[in-house]
């Protein structure tokens, strides 16, 4: 009699996400967002993880101690070219061999650490919270499900997992604009509480240092020369930067966020503009790329966000040159 294999990391993840039949209703959804973001900010935690995006599936080994009070968080990657992150503040440093490229060292927290109140409201917005009222456990630890339901279809769908007695983030599901799976992750073991000692393990990767939205940051028209005219309701500009190169030639660059999704704009000045035009897709990140003349001069338009390819498409075919600032 022939035995049918069961993959073992197929096996793995049903048993993390066994639930019962879920009883959803809508109370309570902003204050267990903020208590998750409360619990990113203020909880040491050690643990391993499961990550998926599409068919690539990852094991992380992360810890988080507390330094005068402030967060520090150390992400290893098992599985894969070996490769870091640590961040504490708003700066992220990354460790890997190699240039750095979309998808390389997914942050799992990414945008939930930013959800003030201010913030909130920006979600609430463009989402409906929905508390599912089911018993549910994930590392060993009772979980509450937080749902977040875009109210059109120019954004994802969140599923959440919180643990039940500090809010930390035990999993979550990104979920596309017909249901299918984009993201995946869920703790497999967790140690609230535990004290880890942060710093880089032993290691011969190289490190570079990228800057991260904070919770405090706001834009209000920034004075850049180049605009979107198509923005989904609920985004609004969080970081600005404008540069120069040894050559005078400008580049720009626009970060949006609706409060816990986001896209970027750059704007860079090129030679020419006979390059072609790109579109691509990673799982929940389009990007599409755009080249324009302005006079005499030539732009790259490019556009990155997690966010439905025709969205970004969209909203990259309506940057154009912006004299009127004052009117946005």
């Amino acid at each position: 009699m022939m035995r049918t294999q069961v993959p073992l990391s197929l096996l793995v993840f049903s048993l993390l996400v066994f639930q019962l039949p879920p009883v959803a209703h809508a109370s309570g959804g902003a204050e267990w967002l903020l208590r998750l973001s409360q619990a990113l900010a203020a909880t040491s935690f050690h643990g391993d993880l499961i990550y998926s995006e599409g068919d690539q599936w990852q094991s992380l080994m992360i810890s988080q101690s507390l330094v005068d009070g402030q967060p520090r968080r150390q992400t290893e990657f098992l599985t894969g070219e070996p490769r870091q992150q640590l961040r504490q503040g708003s700066t992220l440093l990354c460790l890997h061999n190699g240039p750095h490229r979309a998808g390389l060292m997914p942050d799992v927290f990414k945008g939930f650490e930013q959800l003030t109140e201010s913030r909130l409201d920006l979600i609430l917005d463009s989402y409906r919270l929905v508390v599912v009222d089911s018993p549910q456990r994930i590392a060993g630890r009772s979980a509450v499900q937080v749902n977040l339901m875009p109210d059109t279809s120019d954004r994802f769908a969140y599923h959440l997992w919180l643990d039940q007695d500090t809010g930390l983030l035990l999993g979550s599901d990104l979920l596309d604009t017909s249901g299918r799976l984009l993201q995946r992750f869920r703790f497999a073991r967790l140690e609230i509480g535990a004290d880890t000692p942060i710093s880089p393990s032993e290691t011969e990767l190289h490190g570079h240092q990228i800057a991260v939205v904070g919770a405090d940051d706001v834009v209000t028209y920034p004075e850049s020369g180049w605009w979107p005219s198509f923005v989904p309701s609920g985004y609004e500009p969080v970081r600005y930067a404008r540069s120069a190169d040894s050559s005078d030639v400008w580049h720009e660059r626009v970060l949006f966020s609706d409060g816990l999704a986001s896209f970027t704009l750059f704007v860079d000045e090129v030679p020419d503009a006979g390059l072609p035009d790109l579109s691509q897709r990673w799982n929940a990140t389009a990007a599409v790329v755009r080249h324009v003349t302005d006079g005499d001069r030539h732009y790259r338009i490019t556009l990155v966000g997690e966010l439905p390819p025709a969205v970004v498409a969209d909203i990259a075919a309506s940057v154009r040159p912006d004299d009127h600032i004052a009117h946005r």
